[in-house]
């Protein structure tokens, strides 16, 4: 195939192949223009030529004779889907693996994106919740896009970012990285850790190293509580945060990263302030309380005080803020929210700088362009009392669920902004792939320009080279479709505050690009006053240097409150737009063909049947928390505590148990049980996703019927097909396993409180005589956890949530019966 052929294949595809292609002139088909997505033609130099007019849709870039069509994404299109979106034309694709975001699905499809197929590798954007394998970084097309860089757990893992930072105080002094509190690492720090709280008494958070959402996070106030059986890392609990009307809070901050070489850092306009359900005690007996040291969403959700905020644009109400109510609300107060700002920039720089070097490295081996990665993080600040903020964590996968319309709002903002930010390419995924893979066996030497070239036949060299010239321009096209994304790195004041802190690997890029888009704020290379650049073009993108905000203007714009945004997106990304009678008929529905289906002998698989189960726990956590006044003196708490100790024998993960003592109040029994209940469920859930559903067979439920009939279900709509199951096929194994045969944990956990009756255990074989149950006994001869003797009158009688439910839940047991 000549050059010829390939440049028509590849500007028909909308790839940046074969050989340069000219633009359309003027006098040619205008309608024709719009499949040419992107060329990169040299040729011609000054050209007249025609480039359609950014629109709704389409944003151009690049620079002259090089000029690539990117999809714009716009959050109002979710409140008013169009009809036509251009991603459609061009049968533009996404992926998503090992996560499900109805937010993330809901911009896709109003923007026109497909999902592909798990069999098919064509895809313009992967979205996926775990960190990408080098195979496929390395077959990554340039139009493609991913959402994590390689080795970005060594910013999200607890264990990883505390050695990280460690490491960067030891090398650049601690003074300078002291936004972390003191922190080791499990079991193989733990003399270090007995030391220092010999020197500091006082109350101590244990974090396993790579959780979320709150989850398995307790708080200690004695060495002998920490499980040395597992992984976790020991943080100094910081006992003075902010309080906001008595309530603990902090704060959930999105930020992009597009590039690490050169860094780019991105830090969203508006985030979320998370307040936690109960009011906050300093004392060492209000320790085990959760829904006063936690503001996790997913713990306090269902706790009876939590205020649930239903108007977006009263963004300072109940127990989830925006960022900008609570910079106004400090500000009311007399706070220099300007110098908070600033500070919370500062850690997430340096952060970032901490890992530089091995993402970096990372991405020189496995990522074939700078384009092809980017990265949304979820930073969870504190601030304590002084207003000093702290990093507690760094989340890779920020979660994007919209339970609330101000969740809508920001979170629908903050992916519809990203998408424009990174760039993605309007091109036909399947076309583009089949002419670059015939394009890379065509091999091309292209002769250096001839204005290069000096009379002596020498090629100059100049101050900037094509790839340094092409970053200094994506940049400069990447900060003008920022939309509220403020870029905090490079930024006017970055390079005399955070050079000395780059690695070698980092710092030429860094350099080079804080030269050309602040000329006048760093100094050039020796014998040169300004940028490196010997000449430049006039672009239609102005300088930096004049547009860049001040770090006081900046906090400005974190002040404001946030215009864009789609409050309504969660209600169409889920059931909340249908009519509630509609629902019902269809959750009877399925319900209905689900019972016919198992009574002919079609059987859930093991994934199935898991994750049904799942669902049934998380109404029963549900309703601990909602009706936590009315348990008193019934019992039911302590039946379902000692189903958790019995079901965690099956886990396995080890999991350590903290059992109430006498001195609580049935409420704060409810709080404690329902969190370890939850965290649990999280448990399970992890070991249900190793059982990968198999592939499509008569015998087994369908998967979209079996997820449609789980994810609407009712808890007795769960309870009656998981006993139907049950009883038809035998098959009560499938819920929870088989007992594991476990070694003792090598140091029990303990309740952080004074009372000398707390009871706790870790898997919990035995009972709390210390002799072997009979459950237990029968479960090693049989090898299946019975639950039928361990709940029989669990959930009877148990109150049902106001609004409706049922009047009483059966025993678990009937499900094993």
């Amino acid at each position: 195939m000549d050059d010829k052929q390939l440049a028509y294949e590849a500007m028909c595809a909308g790839g940046d192949v074969g050989k340069p292609t000219p633009w359309k002139k003027k006098d040619q088909n205008p309608g024709a223009q719009r499949r040419v997505l992107w060329d990169d033609s040299t040729e011609g130099g000054e050209e007249d030529i025609t480039l359609p007019e950014e629109d709704e849709w389409l944003i151009w870039a690049g620079g002259p004779g090089r000029k690539q069509a990117l999809l714009r994404f716009n959050a109002a299109n979710l409140d008013d889907e169009p009809p036509d979106p251009i991603g459609r034309q061009y049968q533009m694709l996404f992926k998503m693996q090992n996560t499900d975001s109805k937010l993330f699905r809901r911009v896709m499809d109003v923007h026109g994106i497909s999902e592909s197929s798990a069999s098919v590798s064509d895809f313009n954007i992967l979205w996926t919740g775990v960190h990408p394998k080098p195979f496929v970084l390395r077959n990554l097309y340039d139009y493609q896009r991913v959402n994590h860089f390689p080795r970005s757990y060594e910013l999200t893992r607890k264990d990883r970012l505390c050695k990280n930072i460690e490491r960067m105080k030891y090398i650049r002094g601690a003074k300078h990285f002291d936004f972390i509190p003191p922190s080791y690492i499990m079991p193989t720090e733990y003399q270090e850790f007995c030391s220092a709280f010999l020197k500091d008494r006082g109350a101590w958070i244990v974090k396993p190293v790579a959780s979320s959402r709150g989850r398995g996070i307790y708080l200690i106030n004695h060495p002998d509580q920490i499980p040395l059986d597992e992984s976790v890392v020991v943080c100094k609990y910081i006992e003075n945060p902010l309080l906001v009307d008595g309530y603990k809070c902090d704060v959930r901050l999105y930020v992009a990263v597009t590039s690490y070489d050169p860094l780019v850092i991105y830090l969203y306009e508006e985030g979320l302030i998370r307040f936690a359900a109960v009011k906050y005690d300093q004392s060492a007996k209000m320790l085990w309380n959760p829904c006063m040291h936690l503001t996790n969403y997913s713990v306090n959700k269902y706790h009876t005080n939590y205020v649930q905020n239903d108007d977006a644009e009263v963004d300072d109400y109940g127990n989830k803020w925006s960022l900008s109510a609570l910079l106004r609300h400090l500000k009311l107060a007399g706070e220099d929210t300007t110098r908070l700002m600033q500070d919370i920039e500062a850690i997430i720089v340096k952060s970032i700088i901490a890992v530089a070097p091995t993402v970096t490295t990372a991405c020189k081996m496995f990522v074939p362009t700078r384009k092809n990665c980017f990265e949304l993080y979820g930073f969870d600040i504190l601030i304590d009392s002084s207003l000093r903020p702290w990093l507690l964590e760094v989340n890779l996968s920020p979660s994007l669920g919209c339970d609330t319309p101000l969740d809508s709002k920001v979170k629908s903002a903050v992916i519809s902004d990203l998408f424009t930010l990174i760039g993605v390419p309007a091109v036909d995924p399947g076309r583009a792939r089949q002419v670059k893979q015939r394009q890379r066996a065509v091999v091309r030497v292209r002769a250096p320009s001839m204005d290069s070239v000096p009379r002596g036949g020498k090629p100059l060299r100049s101050a900037l080279s094509a790839e340094e010239a092409r970053i200094v321009r994506e940049v400069r096209e990447e900060d003008a479709r920022r939309g509220a994304f403020i870029r905090i790195f490079p930024a006017p004041e970055t390079w005399s505050l955070y050079s000395c802190f780059l690695a070698p690997v980092n710092s030429h890029l860094n350099q080079m690009l804080h030269e050309e888009l602040y000329p006048h704020t760093i100094g050039g290379p020796q014998g040169s006053s300004g940028p490196r650049s010997l000449c430049r073009k006039s672009s239609s993108i102005p300088s930096l240097s004049i547009t860049s905000r001040s770090r006081s203007e900046r906090t400005a714009c974190y002040e404001r409150p946030l215009a864009r945004g789609s409050k309504d997106a969660f209600v169409g990304a889920g059931e909340g737009g249908r009519d509630a009678a509609e629902r019902a008929t269809e959750r009877l529905t399925v319900k209905r063909e689900i019972i016919e289906q198992m009574q002919r002998g079609v059987r859930m698989s093991r994934y199935q049947a898991r994750l049904a189960f799942s669902f049934y726990l998380q109404h029963i956590q549900r309703r601990l928390m909602c009706n936590m006044e009315q348990v008193q003196g019934s019992g039911q708490l302590e039946l379902v505590l000692r189903f958790i100790r019995k079901a965690a024998r099956n886990l396995t993960d080890a999991y350590a148990i903290q059992t109430p003592g006498r001195h609580f109040t049935p409420v704060e029994k409810a709080i404690l049980i329902a969190k370890q209940l939850g965290d649990f469920i999280h448990l399970y859930n992890r070991e249900t996703l190793e059982h990968v559903a198999p592939r499509e067979s008569p015998a087994l439920l369908d998967a979209q019927l079996h997820k449609q009939f789980v994810t609407g279900a009712s808890e007795s709509d769960l309870e009656e097909a998981l006993t139907l199951h049950t009883s038809l096929f035998n098959s009560a194994d499938l819920f929870l396993g088989r007992a594991r045969a476990r070694e003792p944990a090598s140091r029990a956990r303990t309740a952080p409180s004074s009372a000398a009756t707390d009871e706790t255990t870790s898997v919990a074989r035995t009972d709390e005589d210390g002799a072997p149950d009979s459950e237990t006994a029968r479960a090693r001869q049989t090898g299946a956890l019975s639950v039928g003797n361990l709940l029989k009158t669990s959930l009877r009688d148990f109150p049902a949530p106001a609004g409706g439910g049922r009047d009483r839940v059966r025993a678990l047991n009937k499900i094993y019966r």
